[in-house]
């Protein structure tokens, strides 16, 4: 039976009709894209793929933070994805807000709030009040990548 799934490491959809390996419940299968091998372990992909897509053109460092935020929620590590979003936030801010850079991640966060960037009701998740909840990680980087794409330019286009 061919083994269909989405690969961790190029991100595309991809098939194959049979593993390079295989003992019990465990396989390794390559994908024909990238040729980088997977893990089939019980029914669960490793590494598994990419739930939110890159983001092109980002300043070296806020790329680095989009990563690692996004591969620390797909390991299920919430709260590091939510921090990291939360330093992304802080360059959005200085760079559409003109607020000034050693602030307060509140200050940062009430900035973007009385310019018109967030959304009405989601304040409480960023500035703190859900951080490592399954779900508003999910909400808050998807947010996340709507700032960093230019998206998200009024309240009306980031809800």
């Amino acid at each position: 039976m061919p083994i269909t799934w989405r690969c961790g490491h190029c991100g595309n959809r991809v098939g194959v009709p049979n593993p390079v390996w295989q003992a019990g419940e465990s396989k390794a299968i390559m994908c024909p894209v990238c040729a980088e091998v997977t893990a089939l372990v019980h029914g669960a992909y490793y590494p598994p793929a990419r739930e939110h897509a890159a983001v092109e053109h980002l300043p070296p460092d806020v790329d680095v933070a989009w990563n690692e935020a996004v591969n620390s929620a797909g390991a299920g590590a919430f709260t590091a994805s939510e921090i990291m979003c939360r330093k992304i936030l802080m360059h959005v801010a200085v760079d559409k807000t003109g607020a000034d850079e050693g602030k307060a991640f509140t200050e940062y966060i009430d900035a973007l709030d009385s310019a018109g960037y967030i959304p009405t009701g989601l304040k409480p998740k960023i500035d703190g009040s859900a951080l490592g909840e399954t779900s508003p990680t999910t909400s808050f980087l998807r947010l996340t990548r709507r700032w960093l794409t230019g998206r998200c330019p009024s309240p009306a286009s980031c809800s």
